[in-house]
């Protein structure tokens, strides 16, 4: 399944399916930029006033609600502004491209984001597409030059 969609003729720039690789290198590199950005948000806002008690306990539903709340604006701003790229999209020179071969939108990056958080979400992708495209109707494609 290895089909090709032809977009930009001006730039003669062809778009491949990802590798699955591909994927999960994307997957690891916004997984760390993810956390990183989520230790500098804790470290100027979320630690406790009282540096003694640094260990504080925390309520863990706040806690999963606000990683989720980080997840879906790491991703839809990354995405909305770039379209259709990651940090992770950037390093391994892929794009998440709407079925029709257009870029996506910032809805289409919401919903992308959106479909994330839904639990086992990230196990989807053992079964080939992964629900946040499948959902979404996007895919992630492989940039290459014409004729490489």
């Amino acid at each position: 399944m290895h089909e090709t969609v032809l977009l930009d003729i001006e730039h003669e720039v062809n778009y491949v399916p990802a590798t699955t690789g591909q994927r999960f290198a994307n997957y690891i590199v916004d997984f760390v930029a993810f956390v990183m950005v989520y230790v500098i948000i804790a470290i100027f806002f979320l630690l406790p006033n009282d540096p003694v008690n640094v260990e504080a306990e925390g309520d863990t539903i706040l806690d999963y609600l606000l990683v989720c709340i980080l997840l879906v604006l790491y991703y839809t701003i990354l995405e909305g502004l770039t379209k259709g790229r990651t940090l992770g999209k950037l390093i391994t020179g892929t794009i998440a491209l709407r079925e029709d071969g257009e870029k996506i939108t910032w809805k289409d990056a919401m919903l992308r984001s959106l479909t994330r958080i839904v639990p086992f979400e990230h196990l989807s992708a053992l079964g080939g597409v992964p629900w946040h495209d499948t959902w979404t109707k996007t895919r992630v494609y492989k940039l290459r030059k014409q004729g490489l």
